[in-house]
């Protein structure tokens, strides 16, 4: 059973819609001590990183998903969800994250020629294979709406990366779904 984590900050909706579209056994919860009751989660977010540590640590979420991960069940983190398993973020401050992928969460560096937050379509460049990619042609859009970049500390772990302006950067953001990361084979998308 997939669930989706109802921790105050995240379109619910839209996220539960595109999983209902795939499979029956997927529902949302908001109750932390319930997580060790899903094979997989997924931990969607929209809003600061600072913002979305505090609701996860006020509503007691931290525990409950670093247990989660630890067990080697499967998370998926869409857009914010994805950045708060970094080891930290800077978007209004320096703040920590979940600590699960190290790395840090920075405001993306952009010649003056481009806009933030970056809204469009963009080409996601495959750097490896995986399954998460199966089925999609080798050049592909996708939308993107984000400021910052998710930078790892390993780029091993890079898979796939998109072009904004003169520098490359992650894919997180890719279509609120497929941006993902799987902590399994830790797919991070980043590269500097």
């Amino acid at each position: 059973m997939i669930g989706i984590v109802d921790y105050g900050l995240g379109n619910l909706s839209s996220v539960y819609n595109a999983f209902k579209k795939e499979t029956e056994n997927v529902e949302v919860f908001n109750n932390p001590d319930l997580t060790k009751s899903y094979s997989k989660i997924v931990l969607p977010g929209v809003g600061s990183f600072n913002i979305g540590m505090d609701f996860l640590h006020k509503k007691g979420w931290e525990k409950e998903i670093k247990n989660h991960v630890a067990s080697g069940k499967y998370i998926l983190g869409i857009c914010l969800g994805m950045q708060l398993l970094f080891n930290e973020g800077e978007e209004d401050g320096v703040t920590d994250g979940l600590k699960i992928i190290d790395g840090t969460v920075k405001k993306m560096k952009i010649s003056n020629r481009l806009k933030l937050p970056h809204v469009g379509w963009n080409n996601l460049l495959f750097k490896k294979k995986h399954q998460i990619f199966d089925g999609l042609k080798s050049k592909v859009d996708f939308y993107f709406v984000h400021s910052y970049a998710c930078f790892v500390s390993d780029k091993d772990n890079i898979l796939a990366e998109f072009n904004y302006g003169d520098k490359n950067y992650n894919a997180q953001d890719v279509l609120r779904l497929v941006c993902t990361l799987l902590i399994e084979s830790q797919i991070i998308v980043h590269r500097d």
